[in-house]
């Protein structure tokens, strides 16, 4: 449970060894990074050595003395098990245990205000268990919606006793200046390649290794992102897609909106089971997101090798048919295609008619 065990994340790690070793701990903080990249696990560490009852000195990145938690006391022993009462874990699944039947009834999609008040608010007022301090982790915190933001304003700023918050945020942007402001912000990194593949490879040693190779290089960094790929087969579907295209251009584009449509239909059922508060569009709406992703990843690889044939791609296993494609068409119709399935992307996200908008964007590409 030591800080020192999430890797490549210094600059997150200097920030919170450098406010411990003064005792000058904010009471807020938002973690905000890709996901995938540790903030939950550093969230997890910094509230052990908070609750922590006899903190031990370590050494930071650069030399520097530092706190951490011991790891040995019954407070350590508790958070490791994450049995610890005075550490609150908040989700927006929480809304399923909620006292009230009426909340217990509304859609789970966002963070809402009931959740907050019932598990962070009220619960910042008690006492703590075991004495040491409470500590809030708030899962998905981007997620919360404007009420629950604005409810929970006075307890960033001004928390009872010892109390710890921690946001964690996929995107900062989506939380609101004043939650921001209330908060010392600590942005976290993207992880770099090669400690993704050889991370993925420990996790997942059964796996064939062209396919981890190829969920690493298409993470952007992201270890959780990576281990997604690799669970959720989407080697397989990548597979599936780029012979579609590859048939588009030969065929003629129907054969091509089918098979992108059935992949989205596949991917969003996955999805769904995943997270029991999707609605069947935004479902579907994932499914193609996934598909464009994966689409667009190709198109640029091919870009990319078309300037340097000498590059890395991501999809570096299909590196022959990328040539050939590189070769039969100009850059600007390349690039022209990433855009445009990137504007595809966005119409999504204006919950434009999804059966429309693959038509539409295959009508273009081929």
């Amino acid at each position: 449970m030591s800080f020192l065990d999430v890797r490549h994340q210094e600059k997150a790690q200097e920030i919170l060894r450098r406010a411990l070793s003064r005792g000058r701990v904010p009471h807020a903080y938002v973690f905000h990074g890709p996901d995938g990249v540790g903030k939950e696990s550093l969230a997890r560490r910094l509230a052990a050595r908070l609750l922590c009852a006899t903190p031990t000195t370590i050494e930071g990145a650069r030399g520097e003395a530092g706190s951490d938690a011991c790891g040995r006391c019954a407070d350590c022993r508790l958070s490791a098990l994450d049995a610890h009462p005075d550490l609150h874990v908040v989700s927006r699944q929480l809304i399923r245990h909620h006292p009230d039947s009426r909340v217990r009834g509304l859609s789970g999609r966002e963070l809402v205000v009931d959740v907050v008040r019932h598990f962070v608010i009220a619960a910042v007022g008690l006492t703590p268990s075991r004495g040491q301090a409470k500590a809030f982790i708030i899962r998905e915190a981007d997620r919360m919606n404007v009420e629950a933001q604005n409810a929970l304003l006075k307890t960033l700023e001004e928390p009872p006793g010892p109390t710890y918050l921690v946001l964690i945020a996929g995107s900062i942007e989506r939380l609101l200046p004043t939650t921001q402001s209330r908060c010392q912000v600590v942005p976290f990194d993207s992880l770099p390649a090669d400690f993704v593949v050889e991370r993925l490879r420990a996790l997942r040693p059964d796996s064939v290794a062209v396919e981890l190779e190829w969920c690493a290089r298409g993470a952007e960094g992201s270890l959780g992102a990576a281990l997604r790929r690799a669970d959720e087969g989407l080697f397989a579907v990548n597979e599936r897609i780029m012979e579609s295209v590859r048939a588009g251009y030969r065929d003629g584009p129907w054969a091509m909106v089918r098979a992108w449509n059935e992949e989205a239909s596949r991917i969003g059922k996955r999805a769904t089971e995943a997270d029991e508060y999707l609605s069947d569009t935004e479902a579907t709406r994932i499914g193609l997101r996934t598909v464009f992703g994966l689409a667009a990843a190709w198109f640029a690889d091919a870009i990319r090798v078309q300037a340097d044939p000498q590059t890395r791609l991501v999809n570096e296993h299909d590196r022959t048919n990328l040539l050939k494609l590189a070769g039969a068409r100009k850059a600007d119709v390349l690039i022209d295609a990433v855009g445009r399935i990137a504007r595809s992307e966005r119409q999504l996200d204006l919950n434009v008619h999804t059966a429309l908008c693959v038509e539409a964007l295959v009508g273009e590409l081929v």
